[in-house]
């Protein structure tokens, strides 16, 4: 039987006991596996400080936002991320993968790292006890905890119709996550996004405290987001276009523009249906090799469960953030 408390708290942002900044301007980074940043928005370098640990450094204080975080495709593997604690304007991003017989391995791979502040969207990060440390939820937000790894995170406004990413803050130790994944909460409640904590093995974990995590919930219609089921079938989003499902564990989303400076954030998600609970699986994220205007999305099953990483379909969530779109070419000279 499932003990639910709910703790409501207010918004720190909105107390004045954080300072984030006034809009929703987009900071990223898209980091190749030497460092090299391939694309972003106020980011100023990446750095290496052990296997797959990263210091991330942006040109102004990102203390006070959350970090959702995707592995670049054709890569394959977890990102987690969490504060600095060297510098303010930095972010620590660390990268691995499991084996058929660890639960978590150091690993230097490609990634993308999202920076959410003051009003992008709705977000939260949620510590282990399932206390909030950074919220902004326009208004008023709330936990409601349960056993077996599943916290319902409550927001002052519906969230049906919107795309709900999370990721893991830090690496915590033995096999108890870092993968994390919503889906709408059993309850019904219009305002509640239910996200579950998994290990890297045998999928929810029943032992508190579970791994802590960030969540962002995207409903904003003059962005770029998407719901995808596991067939492929577009359930919901904004400036989507089309999708597609070529291949076993591969789809592609497109969307209204030029996607080639964006950083990507996936999640696996339920799309809203109540089957939420998804055994655990890899996912990464890249630009489509046909479509500037897409991104290829690739889910794969973790080593631990099968050593070869079949891939495997599972629903997503995804959202991008974007930087200016590429001039296009002057047209050439009339004849």
């Amino acid at each position: 039987m499932r003990v639910l408390r709910r703790l409501l708290i207010p918004t720190l942002a909105a107390a004045g006991l954080l300072a984030v900044p006034a809009t929703g301007a987009a900071t990223f980074a898209v980091v190749g596996a030497d460092g090299t940043i391939l694309q972003g928005v106020d980011v100023v370098s990446a750095t290496a400080v052990g296997i797959g640990q990263w210091e991330v450094r942006f040109n102004k204080d990102v203390k006070g936002c959350v970090y959702t975080a995707t592995i670049l495709a054709p890569a394959k593997g977890i990102a987690a991320t969490q504060p600095s604690l060297g510098s303010d304007n930095q972010v620590r991003v660390e990268t691995g993968t499991s084996t058929s017989g660890a639960a978590w391995v150091p690993e230097t791979l490609p990634f993308q790292v999202d920076v959410h502040c003051g009003g992008d969207g709705l977000w939260a990060a949620i510590n282990a006890d399932s206390s909030t440390n950074r919220t902004f939820a326009r208004q008023s937000g709330g936990i409601i905890a349960s056993g077996g790894g599943a916290v319902e995170v409550q927001y002052p406004q519906g969230v049906t119709n919107c795309a709900w990413l999370q990721t893991a803050t830090g690496v915590p130790p033995g096999n108890s996550g870092p993968l994390v994944s919503a889906g709408k909460t059993a309850t019904a409640l219009s305002t509640n996004v239910r996200v579950e904590t998994k290990n890297l093995a045998f999928g929810v974990v029943n032992t508190t405290p579970w791994p802590p995590f960030q969540t962002w919930v995207m409903c904003l219609q003059d962005r770029l987001w998407g719901v995808v089921q596991a067939d492929g079938g577009l359930r919901r989003g904004a400036g989507v276009t089309g999708t597609s499902h070529p291949s076993g564990g591969v789809y592609e989303v497109a969307f209204s523009r030029d996607v080639t400076n964006c950083a990507t954030t996936a999640s696996i998600s339920d799309p809203g249906d109540l089957t939420y609970v998804y055994a655990p699986a890899l996912i990464a994220a890249s630009r489509s090799d046909s479509n500037p205007n897409a991104v290829r999305v690739e889910i794969r099953e973790t080593p631990f469960g099968n050593p070869a990483t079949p891939p495997t379909d599972r629903p997503f969530h995804v959202a991008l953030d974007c930087g200016p779109a590429p001039t296009p070419p002057p047209a050439p000279p009339p004849p």
